[in-house]
């Protein structure tokens, strides 16, 4: 009995250990990538969009169709004698009543104006384009969990922070009080650090519901609880992710647009051709091709059709010239893309190198405060500095480590952007951390 609690004891703790890992960056995307529902129904589409190619291709191949029917005239052609001729003859049907035939027909369509093939090409095509559609959506995703898995970390660090303040006031209310009792300081020193303390909680208290949300969003996004790691991981030397048109979902995704275009142009023009279809069965019916014995019997058919629409009052031609205006909106729409996509890739790089030198500047000012915290505080334990000297030098130290934090913060969003901007692959991004 013993040994079993000690088991489920141990399985509790090993559980609770696990689940209070922390996870990297590039882990969260890979659980975003795998459990996402809009992700999941982009999914569903690509295998709906492929099924759908395989059957159009398929349909193009001989069919082998099975028919049976029965039939009834009320009324049959007949070869009527007069009724006392020299040969004795009675009348004779021409016909029958009842017709009974069943069969098996195998038919192919020989020659569509190659309307077939270029139908079989659009599902592919548009097979491919729900992939690059997929990807986009996966990219879209990857960025979105990037920026809210940042904002947890900012929030984290931002209660840190202020919690690390409010040890320093604590420290020094705790002193001061000793010296109260001791008469050797005034009670308004105490109050004014209870006062920069219930300032402290309420940012405190502002920064841990921001958290809440964010981390609620990521989870949303992801499909389950996530721990970030605290370490930003966002490294100056790391190389810029260069802009690749060829790589980028939306250019592709015109590309494939207008090639389905073309294909639908190519199909339009088949109906200037003629429809050659083949046909070969076997039958077996009664009375068959012998009404006269009117028995069961079985036979073979076998045929050529052939159709051909010589006059639609010039239809096709205008639907063909209506899809190469719409080719060439899609080519104005693809350089007008391109062009937007660089420039916004232009800017992102231009911020991002902004925010490489505000974020050394706030690591400089971060670096002075506490430089200047470390002297308030060691004169304010000598008595030569005032409490309001420092609280400020305490709520500035507070100020520039959540405001460094935050630039570290933004440049790291920042670099995401740029991969995404850049059209790289998601598993190339820079997600170490």
């Amino acid at each position: 009995m013993k040994y079993k609690i000690s088991m489920v004891i141990l399985f509790l703790l090993f559980v609770f250990i696990c689940a209070a890992i922390p996870q990297s960056l590039k882990e969260t995307i890979d659980f975003a990538l795998g459990a996402n529902p809009v992700i999941a129904a982009g999914k569903s589409q690509v295998e709906e969009s492929r099924l759908d190619a395989k059957s159009t291709s398929r349909s193009t191949l001989p069919q082998i169709d099975f028919d049976a029917s029965y039939r009834h005239v009320s009324e049959i052609a007949q070869l009527k004698f007069p009724p006392a001729n020299p040969l004795g003859l009675t009348n004779v049907n021409l016909g029958v009543y009842d017709t009974y035939e069943t069969g098996l027909t195998a038919s192919y369509l020989l020659f569509s104006g190659f309307a077939q093939k270029n139908l079989v090409a659009i599902k592919d095509q548009t097979f491919k384009l729900n992939n690059q559609q997929l990807k986009k959506t996966e990219k879209s995703i990857a960025l979105e969990v990037i920026v809210k898995y940042r904002q947890v970390q900012s929030y984290q660090l931002e209660v840190e922070a202020l919690n690390t303040a409010k040890q320093r006031i604590n420290l020094q209310i705790k002193r001061i009080k000793a010296l109260v009792n001791q008469g050797m300081a005034l009670s308004l020193d105490t109050l004014s650090l209870s006062l920069s303390r219930l300032n402290n909680d309420q940012k405190t208290i502002a920064a841990q519901a921001n958290l809440e949300t964010a981390k609620q969003e990521l989870t949303s996004l992801v499909g389950q609880e996530i721990i970030p790691n605290k370490e930003i991981g966002v490294n100056e030397g790391d190389i810029i992710s260069l802009f690749n048109s060829e790589m980028n979902n939306d250019l592709q995704m015109l590309n494939t647009r207008k090639s389905i275009m073309q294909t639908s142009q190519a199909v339009t023009k088949s109906g200037y051709y003629p429809k050659i279809g083949l046909f070969a069965g076997v039958k077996y019916a009664k009375p068959g091709v012998n009404f006269i014995e009117n028995d069961w019997m079985t036979y073979g058919v076998w045929g050529v059709n052939l159709n051909w629409n010589l006059f639609k009052w010039g239809a096709d031609y205008l639907k063909s010239q209506s899809q190469k205006a719409a080719i060439k909106a899609i080519e104005f729409q693809y350089q007008n893309l391109i062009n937007q996509l660089k420039t916004k890739y232009d800017a992102a790089i231009r911020e991002y190198k902004a925010l490489q030198k505000q974020t050394k500047v706030a690591m400089t000012a971060r670096n002075l405060a506490k430089r200047k915290m470390e002297i308030i505080q060691s004169r304010y334990n000598e008595g030569m500095s005032s409490v309001t000297e420092f609280n400020d030098a305490n709520l500035e130290l507070t100020d520039a480590e959540i405001n460094m934090q935050r630039q570290s913060i933004l440049l790291a969003i920042k670099r995401g952007e740029i991969d995404y901007l850049s059209g790289k692959p998601i598993n190339e991004w820079s997600t170490e951390k």
